[in-house]
């Protein structure tokens, strides 16, 4: 029977898949307590955490989704790692361009190329 939170960190579930095999993304890409590729979302490293921003790079744009193409599920994983709050999110993406993730917390407004005003 599907549960409504996740059997490793018993958070509520949100979505049909986390719902339907009783994980959540955040555990789902954790597998003995270290990351592995989850083959339904994008992959990404952080590069840099600073307390104003966070810098990302897309690095499995070859087989996986790509951070732009699932953006809320990114920005998930980071909101379970760092706070969010105060903090602009920059990719590097697959051909090298810096942009920029809007959002408010977890929840994603858009996208901005570039990173003005901060020097990365």
């Amino acid at each position: 029977m599907p549960s409504n939170h996740c059997q490793i960190c018993k958070r509520p579930l949100s979505d049909y898949t986390s719902v339907k095999i009783g994980m959540g993304p955040v555990c789902r890409c954790r597998e003995n307590g270290q990351p592995y590729f989850d083959f339904l979302h994008a992959v990404f490293s952080v590069i840099d955490v600073k307390p104003n921003y966070i810098l990302i790079k897309d690095t499995g744009h070859m087989d996986h989704k790509t951070v732009s193409s699932d953006v809320e599920w990114v920005l998930a994983q980071l909101a379970g790692e760092y706070d969010l709050q105060y903090r602009r999110i920059f990719y590097i993406d697959s051909a090298g361009d810096i942009d920029e993730i809007i959002h408010a917390g977890a929840a994603f407004h858009g996208f901005k190329h570039g990173h003005e005003g901060v020097a990365l």
